[in-house]
This record gives C-alpha cells, structure tokens and sequence, in this order.
C-alpha cells in the first residue's frame, strides 16, 4: 500500500513497510555486524515523474543513491570508532575502554564560534599561548576541563606562568586612562602580582600582604594622578587618596560606639599671675588669629580698626582652587565690614549664572575665586600693618591673667591679648573644650570638578534624584549640588552630601565616593568617558547641638566653624562668617578697648540663637535613619512638600530659608501650611526625628517666636539708651541686642 502525493508536475510514492531486527552484540564478526546494520536500514523507494525536471531543480537528491554501494558500512565503521560530536551517540556509544583510548587519541578540540564577549584576537591569542607551552597540556575556559584536566603540580605551574591576563572592555565606570594608569602601576610593580577588579581572582589571586600592599599603593597613585598640587589648608582643601584614607580614619573613631571618642590633648591652661616676657618672645600683638584659611577676614578687619594682628598658619595661606558659591549681597558683607573695597569683589569673581533649581529665579548666584579672594585679602592684610606666620603650628597655650602667650611647635612664643580660634570643625581647642565628645549630626560631602560638560549654564542649589539607599551596613539620603566652575567654560563642580548620625557602621567616604562615580552620569546626563577629572572634593563636616560654642577661657574665643556658627544643614561656614563678621568685628573691637576679656564677656560675642537650634530639627529630618519604619520616598516627600509650600508663600519666605537664615514667622507660615495640605506626614514625622526631638525642637521654636517679639518691639525701645549705661552695662547690652535680631534670624537682607 502506498500513499500518493499529487502536486503540480510531480508524483511521489513511499514504501512505509519497514522491517525490523534483533539487537546484534558488538563482540560479533564484523561481517555479520555489517549485514545487520544494513538489514536494519529503511528502505525506501520513490517512482518519479517528470525525472529530468525534478533532477535540473534537486541535482544530488535522489534517495536510493545514498545508500547504494559497500561505503556506507565502511563509513558507519570509522564513525564508530571516531565518536565524535558529529556522531549519534545513542546509535554508536562506547562500550570499552580501548574505544576510549582510540577516541581520545583522534579527538581534536576545536574552539567555539566567536560570541559577542570573545574578539578573534582572542582566539589568537590562546592559540599562541597554546603552541608556546608545546607538550604542557593547557586547560582555560576554551578546552573542556573533562577531556583535558590539569594532572600534576608541572602542568600547574606551567599553565599559570604561560597564562595571559586580558583586561575586560572598557565599561561606563573606567576610562581609557584609568586602563593605562593601571597597566603602568602594574610594570612599576615588576614580579610583584596585582589583583584588581580586571584580572581574574581565580587564576591570579593575592596569596600575601606584600601584594595587597601593593595593590594599594597602586590605587593610591591613581587617586593621586588627579591633582595633588593645589592642596591647603581647611575644610575641603586635600584632594589625594592619602588624606582621604586619613579622614576615613578620623571619621571610623568618630563613629565608634564611644560615647567619647577620645582624651583630648590639653592645649590651653590657665596660669595665675603676669607673663614675664622673656627673649623666646618673638612678637607681642593685640590679637593673634590661628587658622588663615578664613581666619585672614577677621583679621584684616580687626587690624583695618588700627589693632595690631597677627596670623599663624600651619601651611601656606591661600586659598583651594574649588569656588565658593555665594550671592553677590553675602560678599557685600566684607566690603561693610573693611575687608574689601568693591573694585576686589569684580577682581575675585569668577563667573556668575542663572536660573539656580529650588530658588533665586531672577537672582544671579556669584562663584568667587578662593585663592584669588584671597590673595587680595592677604596683601590688604599685610599693607595694613598685619604679619603672617606660615609653617607654623600650635604647641600649648597659656593663659595669664595679662596675656595669652601661645608657644609655638618651633620653640618660638608669641604673645597677645586675645587669640581667636580659626582652625575649624577640628580645631584641638574646640576637642579640649568638648572633652573629646562625638558630634550630635554630620554632613558627609564627595564631588569632583570635571571638563566635558555642554550644558553648563545653570545649577542645582539642593536636588535629590533617589530615596534612602543602602551602603554597606547602612542607609544614607543623597543630595546633590552643582554649578559652572570658574576654571572652564565647560567646567563643573558636582557635589553628592548626605546627613548622618555618628554611629558604628556608618558609611566612609570612600564609599560615597563609589557611589558618587555611580550615580553622578545619570544625575548630569553625561558618561565618565566623555569627562577628564580636574579635582576631586570630600570632607566631614560635624555639629553640635549647642551651637554657638560659648567660650570657655579667658582670652581665648572660637570663630568660624570652630564656633559652630554655621547653619546644620550647611556644609561651608563662608555663608554664616559674612552675615555675622560685622557683629564680631565691632564686638572684639570693643572688648579689646575696655579689656572685656573674660570668659563671660567673650561668651557673650557666640550667644545663644533659637534659629540656629531650631535648624536641627532639618537635618534630623534629612538624615536616613535605621530602622525608623517609615517609606524611603519619606525624606523626598517631605522635602517636596516644604520647597512647594514655600515657593506658595513666595520670595520673603523661600529665599532666607536657601541662604540658611530661619525666621520665624516663615517658618509658621510654612509648617502650618505643610500641615493643612499633607497632614497625612505627621505620622512619618514623628517616627523620623523622635519625640524628644520634637520637644525639644519645640522649645527652640517658642524662643524664635520670643526674639522675634524683642528684636521687634524691644529693641527700638531699649537702643536709644545705650549711651547713657556705663561701658560695661553698655557692651553687654549691646551683645544682648545683637542676639535678639541675629538669633531671630533679622539681620537677613533682601
């Protein structure tokens, strides 16, 4: 019985009889195995019509011919023997172990098809290795490890000495230059191995500290090839991988579960009697400010009153090369305050722009040169009669009942009748004063000044582009500031800060920098390739919940971050040290006259200010806390949800609130508003910052409330008697007035 197929010229008939046999044995003759291989065949036959037709179109097709002839139990033989991949390995397996020893001696490795991942070259180059081991039999990801596994100690250490290590493609987050940087560290290493993310831990791993050791220096050259030339002194002004890994080690102790993180050393003791001068005594000063960085403000207005002022500076004063970024109205503060002239502000400007995200539309934000601005104030100091110390560092320092003699690490001693602290956020005095104490909040800071940016035009005052995010062990809210640097019309500076709670496992800086080369291409729209790094920027910026810090000694007063005066949200003290150098200057000024030199009336220059306090409440808000049980988009939202109230209320409440001045009337207006429109966040509030927190905080409020009535309604009543109190009660008074406009937050100008 057959079927017909009809179609067109063509007509096909099969045969589907087919007979079947018994399983034969391999241990037959061969002979006999032959006939039953062939009497186990199919034997199909086909009828054609049209035969010239079909032979034109299909030459070679014609199925009898394929199994006519004695070749085909030859070639079924040698397939038996060969087993190769090309063989149906259920129809001819192996059954002893000669046919495996005949197998293996015929088998030829062949290389798999070219993927994506693996470049001809590739292929070239294993081939190469290959043929260079010569007898040594070589195993890599190409040859299948079963056929051809390593069997001796030989062979090992011939296949890693003959291994070539090939460097992955270049990826988003390397460089061509980073390759290069690494190839280069890596010859200067000679015999010693590296391991880096590029090589193979598995076939080239560290086996001793010598290399790992190496390794980190390699990473540290990297880091460094940036630029290390232009490091100062101050808060930001390091840029190399040695004083990051220094501050990341600062930053580990701070975040120790101490309570306190370490014995301050004793910088300052008091001393009863007069100094008796001696010839150690190099110069004598009505003022000696230590810290230049801006330290030199106070200084050159203090010696533009006719006061003989002194600068000691542990490195050379000048400026960094990153811009600060401030409002032309700031700057103006210097001009008022004697330590510039207005032609110096043109001369130290470096650019300005517009519009600046969250705020100041139709306000242009002023980027000013640091080392520019100055060198400018340092020769305005020096032609005034003021002398710098560079290269010098404090040793001790002595309080009598007539001077402050401070004894320098050189030997030498300087004496004066007052010393202003301007050595910032660490200033060792400050460590004394607060016993060591870790701090109530940080701003943890990374950036990096880069070329390659198109679009260069605007900035980003505070932006957030993501919720809470783990690092390491913790968890962290980034924000974002970037504006046009000076140095370049394509130029940037980015900067990723986060708020947190000094505690064990809290993330380095380090890995905010990873973070930061992660996320800032998305953030700017722009890839790492396309950039060439000019700067990179980090720094620890801590603060206390009892800010401003009152003095503690005679004679002895903080000024600048060392004080505390900066805003908690802020991670620069420039802003605050312009609004407040007037009210210092006139202070110090006074008090050095009627020596009002105590404690008590120093005190009275760093008061207490509800605003400032109040603006905890902020970072506690923005800082990522563990295991506070609310949503990751809380922070955002929240956020979200203050700068849209109080872009509502307009210019007189937004604009304070972004130069870090809190008022409190704005501020009313603003929580209560936030309050009306999303009263579903309070619950999210309370869990986030505490209860005790927003006890306290609630105080601190109330008291804003409270200096704005004095600074109000008091103040107009009680200044046109000031002449007619004695000096002492006058200059008191007068501090009191100050803190009352200062503390409410009413010496902002529009």
């Amino acid at each position: 019985m057959g079927f017909q197929c009809l179609g067109g010229k063509k007509k096909v008939t099969f045969n589907p009889i087919v007979e079947t046999f018994e399983y034969v044995s391999w241990d037959d003759e061969v002979e006999d195995e032959e006939e039953n291989i062939a009497k186990s065949i199919p034997k199909m036959s086909s009828s054609l019509e049209d035969q010239s037709d079909f032979d034109d179109d299909h030459e070679g097709l014609v199925v009898n011919d394929v199994y006519e002839g004695d070749g085909i139990f030859e070639k079924s033989r040698k397939r038996r023997i060969s087993g190769s991949a090309f063989v149906n390995p259920l129809l001819n397996p192996v059954t002893n172990i000669s046919q495996w020893k005949a197998l293996k001696a015929k088998t030829t490795t062949l290389l798999r098809p070219n993927s994506p991942r693996r470049s001809p070259k590739y292929f070239g180059r294993r081939i190469s290795v290959a043929q260079e081991m010569n007898s040594v039999r070589n195993r890599n990801s190409n040859v299948n490890p079963l056929l051809n596994p390593i069997g001796n100690l030989a062979q090992w250490k011939a296949l890693k000495a003959k291994t070539t290590t090939l460097l992955r493609p270049n990826s988003p987050r390397r460089s061509p230059k980073y390759f290069e940087r690494r190839i280069s560290v890596a010859q200067e290493m000679n015999s010693v191995r590296i391991r880096n993310s590029n090589v193979n831990p598995l076939l080239n791993p560290i086996e001793n500290l010598a290399q790992w050791k190496a390794l980190k220096l390699g990473e540290c050259r990297i880091m460094e090839g940036i630029s290390v030339s232009g490091e100062v002194g101050g808060a930001g002004g390091a840029y190399s991988y040695n004083a990051l890994k220094k501050l990341d080690q600062l930053w580990s102790g701070i975040c120790s579960a101490q309570t306190v993180v370490q014995e301050p050393q004793q910088i300052v003791s008091s001393i009863r009697g007069i100094f008796d001068a001696d010839d150690k005594v190099v110069d004598t000063f009505d003022v000696l400010v230590c810290g230049g960085t801006l330290g030199i403000f106070i200084a050159t207005a203090l010696s533009s009153k006719g006061l003989r002022v002194g600068i000691v500076e542990r490195n050379i004063l000048k400026g960094r090369e990153q811009e600060w970024n401030i409002s032309r109205k700031e700057l103006f503060e210097l001009v008022e305050a004697g330590v510039l002239v207005e032609d110096d502000i043109e001369e130290a400007t470096a650019m300005k722009f517009n519009p600046n995200r969250c705020g100041f539309e139709g306000k242009a934000l002023h980027h000013y040169r640091p080392a520019k601005l100055i060198e400018i104030v340092k020769k305005r100091f020096i032609s005034l009669g003021g002398v710098v110390f560079e290269g010098y560092s404090v040793s001790s320092i002595c309080i009598y009942e007539d001077a402050a003699v401070w004894q320098l690490a050189e030997g030498d001693i300087l004496s004066s009748r007052l010393i202003i602290d301007a050595m910032g956020n660490f200033s060792p005095v400050v460590k004394q004063i607060r016993c060591g104490r870790k701090p109530d909040g940080v701003c943890l800071v990374v950036g990096s000044c880069a070329r390659g940016f198109k679009d260069n035009s605007t900035s980003d005052v505070i932006y957030s582009s993501s919720s809470v995010k783990k690092v390491g062990t913790s968890e962290a809210q980034y924000f974002w500031e970037a504006f046009p640097a000076g140095s370049g019309p394509m130029d940037r500076t980015t900067y990723m800060f986060t708020y947190v709670n000094p505690q064990p496992g809290s993330p380095k800086l380090e890995e905010l920098l990873e973070e930061y080369w992660d996320l800032m291409p998305h953030y700017q729209g722009v890839s790492l390739e396309n950039l060439e790094i000019l700067r990179v920027i980090y720094g620890i910026f801590p603060t206390y919940r009892d800010s401003p810090l009152p003095a503690a000694f005679n004679r002895v007063l903080q000024f600048g971050d060392a004080s505390g005066i900066q805003s908690p949200v802020s991670f620069g003290g420039f802003g605050s040290l312009t609004r407040h150098l007037q009210r210092l200057v006139t202070g110090i000024y006074e008090a050095i006259n009627e020596d009002f030199l105590d404690s008590y009336n120093l005190s009275l220059l760093n008061p207490y200010m509800p605003n400032l306090s109040a603006s905890w409440l902020f970072q506690r808000a923005m800082s990522a806390r563990q295991q506070s049980n609310v949503s990751p988009d809380f922070i955002t939202e929240l956020l979200y949800v203050n700068f849209q109230s109080m872009q509502r209320l307009g210019d007189l409440v937004l604009r304070p609130f972004l130069q870090d001045v809190v008022q409190f009337v704005p501020l009313a207006k603003t929580l209560g508003l936030v309050m009306l429109t999303k009263p579903q966040l309070l619950p999210s509030i309370f869990k986030q910052v505490g209860i005790p927190v927003l006890l306290d905080w609630s105080g601190h409020f109330f008291m804003l409330g409270y200096y704005t009535f004095l600074s109000t309604f008091a103040d107009p009543v009680i200044r046109p008697l000031l002449s007619s109190f004695p000096s002492k009660m006058n200059y008191e008074w007068k501090r009191r007035l100050e803190a009352w406009k200062y503390g409410a937050g009413l010496d902002y100008k529009r």
